[in-house]
């Protein structure tokens, strides 16, 4: 009787562990994310570029995801992150003797985000992403030689998708550090003064390191 308790006992504990070990994982995670993204700005006056320049920010922001994988198999998802890019990023430049200073300032932005990937006995992961992103972007240029004046300047909420991979690591039991890159290709920033239409376009890569608590 004592020898068939203790191997039935010691039958749930054993099956207990592996469900543990091998457990289907769904749940939700939120947190706070920060990086560095630059931004390409192609500029044009009326299709013939006049500069190319990359303007760097830091954004930093919130998260919230929703993940499902078992230990040792894919991983898949999606999430939504909302933030703030800061700087004020300008650039000089001189063309045919006069002296510009264009400034693209990215400011607000949402996403939506789906992962892909594989999760590695539930201690780290690795996986794709594909963003969707909306960025409240503002677009200047001016002459910086005296008299200064003021060429364009225009806001615009800016499209964008985005590609790119990242990796969480479980760092305690219900926290996990991640890593991210992607590339976003955005809309373009026009404004039409008199007869010159000053156009940006505009692509951009974002790096960021995320904090998550596991709910």
């Amino acid at each position: 009787m004592k020898k068939t308790l203790l191997a039935a006992t010691a039958m749930a504990v054993l099956t207990t562990a592996t469900s543990f070990a091998n457990c289907a994982h769904s749940n939700w995670s939120a947190g706070i994310h920060a990086g560095w993204m630059s931004t390409k700005g192609d500029i044009k006056a009326n299709n013939t570029k006049i500069n190319d320049s990359r303007y760097s920010t830091a954004p930093v922001g919130i998260h919230l995801d929703w993940t499902r994988s078992t230990a040792n198999s894919w991983l898949y998802g999606f999430g939504l992150a909302t933030g703030y890019a800061f700087g004020k990023p300008t650039h000089n430049f001189t063309l045919t003797g006069v002296n510009y200073k264009a400034q693209l300032d990215p400011r607000w932005y949402g996403e939506i985000n789906t992962r892909l990937g594989w999760n590695f006995n539930n201690a780290w992961s690795l996986y794709g992403i594909m963003s969707g992103r909306v960025i409240n972007t503002k677009f200047s240029i001016k002459t910086t030689t005296a008299p200064t004046t003021t060429l364009a300047a225009h806001s615009k909420s800016v499209w964008g998708f985005g590609l790119g991979a990242g990796a969480d690591f479980k760092v305690a039991e219900r926290w996990t550090l991640g890593v991210k890159y992607r590339h976003f290709w955005d809309q373009s920033v026009s404004k039409k003064v008199g007869a010159t239409n000053y156009k940006a376009k505009l692509g951009s890569h974002s790096v960021v390191g995320a904090l998550s608590y596991n709910f």
